[in-house]
């Protein structure tokens, strides 16, 4: 086999393992959006979708962590926020949200955690979730 053959192999063979990733990873999230224990479900899917293909696209770090950044604040704007993305009202709203939120944090008043707060942290598991698989099941058998 040549190298060019097996570099094609690796490429097809990567592209597999993220499908058949992905899919588990739905596996993982259905019961949770059918108990209701999530909101926006099909947002969730997207999103995670979105993020295992910039995963598959292999862009360079910086590149792709800047996409799923945007990505992140389209759907936080889209579920939660009113006003146009990044202006500064938007950017002060969310300031307030997150300060409020972290505080609540840190004083163990989960029950006073927003809905934006729950959903950035989900939002960041997704992100955390598709790296981890990315490092395990493709860079860690090369």
């Amino acid at each position: 086999m040549s190298p060019n053959d097996r570099r094609q192999w690796d490429n097809v063979f990567g592209i597999m393992v993220y499908v058949i990733g992905f899919i588990l990873y739905l596996l993982w999230l259905q019961p949770l959006i059918s108990l209701d224990v999530v909101a926006f479900g099909e947002v969730l899917v997207l999103f995670s979708a979105v993020i295992f293909l910039l995963n598959i696209l292999r862009l360079p770090l910086i590149l792709s962590l800047l996409f799923k950044v945007i990505a992140a604040l389209f759907v936080l704007d889209d579920l939660y926020l009113t006003g146009s993305i990044l202006t500064r009202a938007w950017l002060s709203d969310v300031y307030y949200v997150l300060e409020f939120n972290v505080r609540s944090v840190i004083a163990r008043e989960f029950d006073a955690v927003t809905p934006l707060f729950e959903m950035l942290l989900i939002l960041l598991l997704i992100m955390t979730v598709s790296y981890l698989m990315d490092y395990w099941l493709v860079k860690r058998q090369r």
